[in-house]
């Protein structure tokens, strides 16, 4: 008898979790249990992937003494990538994981996304597809953000990181404008401040303008210390 009712309390839970987790339906209960799926489960599994496909990136990193070191470690290709195929196993997860937040988890409804959680999906759509050399398709996830979310948290670091895409797509006049005024015109954090120093130092590596470079470093440089001293 016990394990009959047991049954029937796992069979009720079932039903009420298929009919209660909906995408079409803007309801409380909906929108909770998407967001948390899509917060702890997916993107949590997601950012940790991407943090090794990362650390393996900058492993296979070669430094050229020669020249100026980049701000960033991050060995690119001479081509630009249009392909939707990753090469690194780890980013390749982190790309599903992305993908699989927006697909099982987005709530578009009327127009408006419900997910609170799906900006964040598209920002490591973008990280993922950057950090594997398709710069092309990771501006689109970047872009995709600032185009259907004004109001999102990530804002700014979107900003931040199409302006790091435009860096590597040879675009450094219009990563450098949109930085400068990036920066005068918000209220950054001061992760976001050492995140739009740093890219824009590197803009201006690129253009050899190191005085320009040297500046800006030593904004992201002194953020950084406050930061490790606390």
């Amino acid at each position: 008898m016990k394990n009959i009712f047991n049954y029937i309390v796992v069979g009720v839970l079932t039903v009420f979790t298929i009919t209660s987790c909906s995408r079409k339906k803007d309801k409380f209960l909906n929108r909770s249990w998407h967001s948390v799926n899509t917060k702890y489960n997916v993107l949590y599994n997601g950012n940790i992937a991407l943090e090794s496909g990362k650390t393996s990136v900058n492993d296979g990193y070669k430094e050229n003494y020669w020249e100026t070191l980049p701000v960033e470690r991050l060995q690119i290709s001479d081509e630009i990538d249009l392909s939707s195929n990753p090469k690194n196993l780890n980013i390749e997860l982190a790309e599903v994981k992305a993908v699989k937040a927006i697909q099982k988890h987005g709530m578009n409804i009327k127009g408006k996304e419900k997910n609170p959680q799906i900006d964040e999906a598209y920002m490591l759509l973008g990280k993922a597809r950057y950090f594997d050399n398709r710069f092309i398709p990771a501006q689109e996830a970047f872009n995709y953000i600032l185009f259907k979310y004004p109001a999102s948290s990530n804002i700014n670091l979107a900003k931040i990181w199409r302006a790091k895409t435009n860096l590597r797509l040879h675009n450094e006049d219009i990563a450098i404008r949109n930085l400068k005024n990036l920066i005068e015109s918000e209220e950054l954090s001061k992760y976001d401040i050492v995140e739009a120093s740093s890219t824009l130092a590197q803009a201006y590596i690129n253009n050899k303008a190191l005085d320009s470079a040297i500046t800006q470093l030593q904004v992201a440089s002194q953020l950084t210390k406050n930061n490790e001293q606390r």
